[in-house]
């Protein structure tokens, strides 16, 4: 499977190729990963489909960040 460098961050990301013009992002919630998505959805016949792990979350690596996490640093 794939992975990104984005911000010197290795970022996981599922791709189904179906050809067209039509693009989809599924981006997870806090704790998931690209396999929150139903295989079906990850798959559509009628969209380019890309499905992210977060950073610090499933295969991506970096630290996961969230809004308590921030407030306790400040």
């Amino acid at each position: 499977m794939p992975f990104a460098d984005i911000s010197n961050e290795n970022i996981f990301y599922s791709f189904s190729d179906s050809k067209s013009d039509d693009n989809l992002l599924l981006i997870h919630g806090s704790g998931g990963t690209h396999r929150h998505w139903p295989e079906k959805l990850r798959n559509l016949p009628r969209a380019n489909v890309y499905a992210i792990d977060l950073p610090g979350h499933g295969q991506s690596g970096g630290m996961a960040v969230n809004v308590l996490m921030i407030m306790r640093m400040l």
